[in-house]
């Protein structure tokens, strides 16, 4: 399934968001923190991220007519 992580950037303003495969949440923020924190704890990036949501979107395959 894929997430959509709504983050803030360091010296940016507004939001940013990021596209994550993953099997649930918690292994999309691991994998996010992973990539955008160079692997240091969760605990740094709170604050940071905003929001985690399923993106039903892409994450359902596209239906086949036939």
């Amino acid at each position: 399934m894929v997430y959509r992580i709504r983050f803030f950037r360091a010296g940016r303003t507004g939001e940013s968001e990021a596209a994550v495969e993953a099997n649930s949440p918690n292994e999309a923020m691991v994998k996010f923190c992973h990539i955008h924190n160079g692997g240091q704890d969760l605990a740094r990036m709170r604050g940071v991220v905003t929001s985690v949501n399923a993106d039903e979107e892409r994450s359902c395959p596209a239906a086949v007519e036939g």
